[in-house]
C-alpha cells in the first residue's frame, strides 16, 4: 500500500495540493501485485491512486472515489517519481483539464515510468522505498440535471415547464437554469 506521507497546500490561484506518498520496494520486484493508496481529499472529493507494475514499466492512475449520476470533475494532476540524487532527473507525466464521470472514473498512463529506469536510476532510496508526488490543480465540480417542474402563476393558469438542464456549481454558487432560450440565474 502507498501511504500518504505529506500534504502540501500551494496557496496559488489554481488551489494546487501536493500529496506526497511512501511506495514499497516491492513495486518494481513483484509484478503481480497493484499498489494502491488510501483515499484523501481534494476539491471535497474522495480520490484514490494506484500504481500498477507490467513486464516493461509501472503504471499510474488517480481515480475519483465518490462519484454519482450526473457529476462531472475536472481537474489537472501530475504525478512524479522522486529521483534520490537531484531534482532533475525525476520522472514526470501531467495531464490537463481530464474529465471524471461515473462511466470514467480513472485516468493515467500505463507506461508512467520503465522498470529498468526504475531500478537503475537512482530513485530507490535507501529504507527500499519510492518517493511519488501528486500535484493536484484547477479541479472543479459540476452537477447535471434534468428536471421536470409545475410552476401555478395564477390559481385560474397552470403552466407545465420542461426546466432543460439544471446546473449547480459547487458549493452552490449559482444555479443555470435555461428555459426557451431565457437565462435565470439565482446567488
Amino acid at each position: 500500500m502507498a501511504q500518504l506521507h505529506r500534504f502540501v497546500k500551494l496557496n496559488d490561484r489554481f488551489q494546487s495540493q501536493v500529496f506526497t506518498f511512501i511506495v514499497p520496494g516491492t513495486l518494481a520486484k513483484d509484478l503481480t501485485t497493484d499498489i494502491y493508496s488510501r483515499d484523501f481529499v481534494y476539491g471535497h472529493q474522495k480520490w484514490c491512486i494506484s500504481l500498477v507494475p507490467n513486464e516493461r514499466a509501472v503504471g499510474a492512475y488517480l481515480a475519483l472515489r465518490n462519484v454519482s449520476d450526473g457529476m462531472v470533475c475536472n481537474i489537472d494532476f501530475s504525478f512524479t517519481m522522486v529521483n534520490r540524487e537531484h531534482f532533475t532527473k525525476n520522472e514526470c507525466i501531467v495531464e490537463r483539464n481530464i474529465q471524471f464521470t461515473k462511466e470514467k472514473n480513472t485516468h493515467g498512463r500505463k507506461t508512467f515510468i520503465g522498470l529498468g529506469d526504475l531500478l537503475n536510476r537512482g530513485f530507490l532510496h535507501h529504507n527500499d522505498t519510492y518517493l511519488l508526488e501528486l500535484e493536484l490543480r484547477s479541479g472543479s465540480t459540476l452537477f447535471e440535471q434534468v428536471i421536470n417542474q409545475m410552476c401555478i402563476f395564477n390559481s385560474f393558469l397552470s403552466i407545465h415547464l420542461f426546466l432543460g438542464l439544471f446546473l449547480l456549481k459547487e458549493y452552490f454558487k449559482g444555479v443555470l437554469v435555461k428555459e426557451y432560450g431565457w437565462y435565470f440565474r439565482w446567488t
